[in-house]
């Protein structure tokens, strides 16, 4: 007898400080879901619906269909892109005054860093969400993204993106990222100062807060499909002008080009 194997289970477990209400409005409201994780959501988010979860700077547009639908307490759907397929599940109960929220990611992904990825991507998601709901939710999101093709090692990526020394070859003039929860103040090389706190951390991709901007910034690093591996630095920021994010990802353009050539001869 052939007994069907699930794909291996990304777990992700958060407790957030919003009450369980904004937090399932977060996730099942297109124009919520759409100011802290993708670009656009074409579609609703009913059992049985179909639509698509669009990543613009990726070019990339997931197709989703809505497989159930508990209200207040679990969503789970499954997702279609090319030949990849996966099935996600958002699972919210109360917690005192905030909420647990566990996500269930079972992808069909089987290699170790497309995988590690994932789950780094997630967690920086899901840090996203807890300051977004912070914030006023209402604000339209705008976005920059500088993504630059590079060769490297996960493991040397927490030298360039957090120490002064790594980030003072690319981005700073001064300053460094602490752990999780810390405030730092960074000094970019335009003389930009950047006042914050270090959101999280994984072992290759860190996301932190822009109070002067009301923005986030998150480092990142991912296999980029066939195209190779790839570095990007991406901004978010909600009350945000589009101009306004033009000229940041403009600041930002020869400071990944530092990074690169920074990593490469390392």
């Amino acid at each position: 007898m052939n007994i069907p194997i699930s794909p291996p289970l990304i777990q992700k477990v958060v407790r957030l400080h919003a009450q369980s209400d904004a937090v399932w409005r977060a996730l099942t409201d297109p124009d919520q879901l759409a100011a802290w994780f993708p670009d656009r959501v074409e579609g609703t988010l009913h059992v049985g619906s179909e639509g698509a979860w669009v990543f613009e700077r990726f070019g990339l547009r997931v197709g989703y269909r809505v497989t159930a639908r508990d209200e207040g307490r679990r969503l789970a759907m499954e997702f279609q892109c090319g030949a990849m397929r996966s099935d996600l599940e958002f699972q919210l109960r109360a917690d005192g005054d905030g909420c647990i929220l566990e996500v269930l990611d079972r992808t069909a992904e089987t290699d170790p860093e497309q995988r590690e990825g994932i789950a780094s991507g997630w967690t920086l998601s899901l840090a996203l969400l807890e300051h977004w709901l912070r914030l006023a939710p209402g604000n339209a999101r705008s976005s920059w993204f500088v993504l630059r093709f590079a060769q490297y090692r996960y493991d040397d990526l927490a030298h360039w993106y957090r120490s002064e020394q790594g980030l003072k070859h690319w981005l700073t003039k001064s300053g460094a990222l602490g752990p999780v929860g810390s405030r730092f103040e960074l000094v970019l090389f335009d003389d930009t100062p950047v006042h914050g706190i270090v959101l999280a951390h994984t072992a290759h991709e860190t996301l932190v807060t822009w109070d002067e901007e009301c923005a986030v910034l998150a480092l990142k690093a991912f296999q980029y499909g066939e195209a190779g591996p790839a570095l990007a630095i991406q901004g978010s920021g909600w009350g945000m002008s589009p101009e306004r994010a033009a000229e940041h990802e403009s600041r930002f353009v020869q400071a990944m080009t530092r990074l690169v050539n920074s990593v490469g001869h390392d």
